[in-house]
């Protein structure tokens, strides 16, 4: 659980039926804050109610392959008429870079050096 998004992995565990994610048993339990944080933030995305049920909206984005807040994002624009630019901002937040870095290692050093340099 250390190395995941917790509120993603939350959402999937609502998703196959798991109620009370208080008491799940996780392999590597998160701390109890993270927990709290995490389930507070999937009610604010509006993808659980205020007993914890998923709703319609968390179903939803429970099967995009996106982390909620991108997801819930993607499911507002359509309210707002703005699919296709969110859909470029989504896309653009799913990679880790999208810029080419030309030159191999004497190109890699040259960028550093001048980056040490700026500092």
């Amino acid at each position: 659980m250390c190395r995941s998004d917790l509120t993603s992995a939350l959402l999937r565990l609502k998703a196959l039926g798991i109620d009370n994610l208080l008491k799940f048993t996780f392999p590597t339990p998160p701390p109890a804050k993270s927990l709290l944080s995490s389930i507070e933030t999937l009610y604010a995305l509006q993808a659980i109610d205020k007993q914890g049920a998923l709703t319609p909206m968390g179903v939803v984005m429970s099967e995009l392959p996106l982390n909620p807040m991108c997801g819930r994002m993607l499911c507002a624009s359509a309210e707002y008429g703005c699919v296709d630019e969110i859909l470029s901002v989504v896309s653009m937040l799913q990679v880790d870079g999208v810029f080419l870095k030309t030159g191999g290692r004497d190109a890699a050093a040259a960028r550093i050096s001048k980056r040490n340099n700026f500092e």
